[in-house]
């Protein structure tokens, strides 16, 4: 991730060498984050941000017992920006799929993105395309009066839960969701997104995405490549 968030803004490129570099730099964060990414903020930020931080886990082994945490293995406090860890995350299968160590490293680069920066998990979308972040509270509001109508028909909504039901299109940022819809619309955006950051890492050491194309979207546990080879050439070059 280093390599390639420094060599993706390196302009003082002196032999065809440094420019290959420059190109495959770029071409891997397009891959990542879209046609149009912001390449300065992903350099700030990886080097900034992803290689000073330091996870701070408040706690962990947390019982998922209840229908509010049923599928969470993780979340950050967004007061603290320390992480809990449920007990999920440490399974040895999940929804039926075997976890892996990977999968394990993408919720914690996921969480830490959450932890160090301003990265999100919801957006809406308008009809005019424009994409915008919404904040964890005001999703989990939204999903609240959502079910209360759904669940409580004729019981009717409150003012305040009235105000709380988002009205533009929503999606998220999963990479086994709504991903490259939002990678499409928003590209200059995805470094907002904390799963672009698994991705990116994902990719910076593998070379390929985690879920091929045309796999089942609900697959969101990531494993190594069948084929992996780590991208030795790369983890070797110095970004520096």
């Amino acid at each position: 991730m280093l390599w390639n968030a420094h060599w993706a803004v390196q302009t003082d490129l002196k032999n065809a060498e440094q420019k290959r570099y420059h190109e495959e730099a770029k071409a891997t964060i397009n891959t990542v984050f879209g046609a149009s990414p912001d390449y300065k903020i992903i350099h700030q930020w990886t080097t900034s941000l992803l290689a000073k931080a330091t996870i701070k886990i408040a706690q962990d082994n947390i019982p998922n017992n209840d229908a509010d945490t049923k599928d969470t293995m993780a979340v950050t406090d967004p007061q603290d920006h320390r992480i809990y860890i449920f007990e999920l995350y440490h399974r040895d299968k999940v929804r039926g799929q075997s976890m892996t160590d990977v999968a394990r490293a993408r919720i914690l680069l996921h969480e830490l993105m959450h932890s160090v920066s301003y990265a999100y998990d919801w957006w809406t979308m308008d009809a005019d395309g424009n994409v915008n972040f919404v904040v964890a509270e005001k999703v989990n509001k939204h999903l609240a009066a959502r079910a209360k109508a759904k669940q409580q028909r004729n019981v009717p909504l409150t003012e305040d839960e009235k105000r709380d039901v988002i009205t533009t299109p929503l999606i998220n940022g999963y990479w086994h969701s709504t991903y490259q819809a939002l990678k499409e619309a928003a590209s200059h955006k995805m470094h907002m997104n904390a799963d672009t950051w698994a991705v990116f890492g994902y990719y910076s050491l593998y070379r390929k995405l985690p879920t091929p194309a045309g796999a089942d979207p609900s697959c969101f546990v990531w494993s190594r490549p069948e084929s992996f080879k780590s991208n030795v050439e790369a983890l070797s070059r110095s970004p520096y």
